[in-house]
């Protein structure tokens, strides 16, 4: 569960709410897929605009780490295509593909998509910006993550 708080001008509403869930299954110690059911209000800010594009939206991305040396995984992630869009937004679905090293709790996750978007009502919604994601963009991309507590 989160939130969003826009600072650009001329905006009506200026907060979203996201609530999310990850549903994820370990394959022994090597491999893991996961889908995250994510619901969005207020989505798809267009600087042009003074709105948001969409009230609500649902989207479930899944995804895959495959561990291929202890402390270092393949990651990748499909975010689909949103068909709610109009048709005068053409949009492809979002993807990401990258590594993940493991330094005590710490994760280093570094990259390649086609989605530059960094909140979830951007990224849910197969635009950014205004504008439709296409599957041919190329953006890289940087995570750090930290987890406390016991990990595998």
């Amino acid at each position: 569960m989160g939130g969003d708080i826009r600072t650009e001008k001329n905006l009506e509403d200026r907060t979203s709410v996201f609530g999310q869930v990850i549903l994820s299954h370990q394959f022994g110690h090597h491999a893991e897929v996961f889908a995250i059911p994510t619901y969005v209000t207020n989505a798809a800010r267009n600087p042009n605009t003074n709105g948001a594009l969409f009230k609500h939206v649902f989207n479930v991305p899944v995804g895959a780490a495959i561990l291929i040396k202890p402390s270092l995984s393949i990651v990748g992630e499909i975010v689909p295509k949103n068909h709610d869009l109009p048709d005068t937004i053409h949009a492809d679905f979002g993807w990401a593909l990258g590594l993940k090293r493991a330094i005590g709790g710490h994760y280093f996750e570094i990259l390649l998509t086609n989605n530059n978007a960094t909140h979830v009502d951007q990224y849910t919604t197969s635009t950014y910006q205004g504008t439709g994601l296409n599957r041919g963009d190329l953006h890289l991309g940087f995570n750090i993550e930290r987890r406390f507590g016991t990990t595998r």
